[in-house]
């Protein structure tokens, strides 16, 4: 089966590309502007290797490479078809083969879907897999071995860091879409309570009260993301400031 390396918005637009000229932003393959190239899975899988991996090479977090989720959802599901058409030694060898594609399609289950143990049924709904031991088992050390291929932390060190998989996968995902509402509510408590609160102050605030477990009522992500995320979440956080000053001065955000 062939694929189309692009999304409906990216038909015809020529701007973006990598110094190959081919790839834009999300790894979408543009050779006219009306008909997009036709590629194979693995030439799929390769293309968007070679481009996500440049990006999470100059990043402390997965997350902070934000991947348009029509892109990931392709990925994670040509991954998936190769995946199921292998077993054994081969799954596990298909697995590590594109590091990048594996955690960046991960993560992005994790980011939309997760909530309090329900990561691996989901992740295994959106694969089209049955989520036993022995599949949990060989993405988790996946995933862990990807991050060390890529650079990228494992929180082996972190007696914080939750269960071996989910917990190493939901620090990466930054801050699930389930967890927001106790991301904010914590930033208004604080703000309510201390007049001219910068951001940088917030999140060295937080840090410092997760690192001594005197966070509580909140999910262990959102603690996670601010104990660990460092320059991600003042980042984040500042932009959530900014939106929060432009609402109270009246605006839309």
């Amino acid at each position: 089966m062939s694929h189309q390396l692009f999304h409906p918005k990216c038909r015809g637009r020529l701007q973006g590309f990598d110094s190959e000229g081919l790839l834009d932003e999300q790894g979408s393959v543009q050779v006219s502007e009306v008909e997009p190239r036709e590629v194979s899975p693995t030439e799929l899988l390769d293309i968007r290797e070679r481009h996500w991996s440049r990006r999470l090479s100059v990043v402390s977090l997965a997350a902070e490479y934000p991947v348009d989720e029509a892109f990931r959802n392709q990925t994670l599901g040509v991954l998936g078809d190769l995946y199921r058409k292998r077993s054994g030694a081969e799954g596990v060898r298909l697995l590590r083969r594109w590091p990048s594609v594996h955690v960046l399609s991960t993560i992005g289950v994790a980011v939309d879907h997760y909530e309090q143990g329900t990561f691996w049924p989901k992740l295994g709904s959106s694969l089209g897999i049955t989520p036993d031991q022995t599949f949990t088992r060989a993405w988790g050390e996946a995933f862990l071995a990807n991050l060390k291929s890529l650079g990228l932390p494992t929180f082996e060190d972190s007696g914080d860091a939750g269960t071996k998989y989910v917990g190493k996968i939901l620090m990466h995902s930054g801050m699930p879409t389930t967890c927001l509402d106790d991301y904010f509510e914590l930033i208004g408590s604080r703000r309510s309570k201390v007049a001219g609160l910068g951001s940088g102050e917030f999140v060295s605030w937080a840090a410092t009260r997760a690192e001594q477990g005197q966070l509580h009522n909140l999910d262990m992500p959102v603690i996670r993301f601010l104990r660990y995320g460092g320059e991600f979440a003042a980042d984040v956080t500042d932009r959530v400031f900014d939106l929060l000053d432009a609402v109270g001065a009246g605006g839309d955000g």
